[in-house]
């Protein structure tokens, strides 16, 4: 990660939509993460998050994983592109070279600040389901019954074990025809 610490100004930030994506994608939504840091109004920390890679430079749809931090207007960017590699038949993971990104991202915003953090230690599974809807399901059952929207950013490091994660090799095809590539990272 850019960034060691992930407090002081906390901003959930969604950019773009899910709309931009079905039924048909509206290929000139283009943005930049720098200007995510002006717009919220943070001169110095880090965004983390996902979103779409920027297929307008990259020529083919991509997954992108945010990882960028900016102090005293140096930015550095940690950030990754998750591609399907059409020749070789493969997926393929990139170094970002640029801030852009496309039609839709989710990111956590801070300052970098020293502060509170949540530590989860999961060792096993013992139910069925994704990490994350479980996460969701037990902030909705401790603060489902207030009235305003609740969210939960940081990073979720994973020392062994198997994940799954997709790249849709196509953004330029309808939805429902887009073939799914798995990505195992041991």
């Amino acid at each position: 990660m850019e960034i060691r610490r992930l407090s002081g100004k906390a901003i959930i930030c969604d950019v773009g939509s899910f709309d931009y994506l079905l039924p048909v994608p509206k290929k000139d939504r283009h943005y930049d993460l720098l200007d995510v840091f002006r717009n919220a109004g943070v001169a110095a920390g880090a965004v983390i998050g996902a979103g779409a890679g920027p297929f307008f430079l990259t020529g083919s749809n991509s997954e992108m994983v945010i990882n960028i931090s900016s102090e005293s207007g140096v930015v550095k960017n940690g950030s990754l592109f998750g591609l399907y590699d059409k020749e070789n038949n493969k997926p393929l993971l990139t170094k970002a070279d640029n801030t852009k990104f496309a039609l839709l991202g989710q990111m956590f915003m801070c300052e970098g600040k020293p502060g509170p953090v949540i530590e989860l230690n999961v060792s096993g599974r013992i139910q069925d389901g994704k990490f994350d809807a479980m996460i969701r399901e037990a902030l909705h059952v401790k603060y489902g019954h207030l009235n305003n929207a609740v969210g939960l950013g940081g990073v979720i490091v994973q020392e062994k074990g198997k994940s799954l994660y997709h790249v849709l090799v196509s953004v330029f095809l309808y939805f429902t025809k887009f073939p799914t590539v798995i990505i195992f990272f041991p």
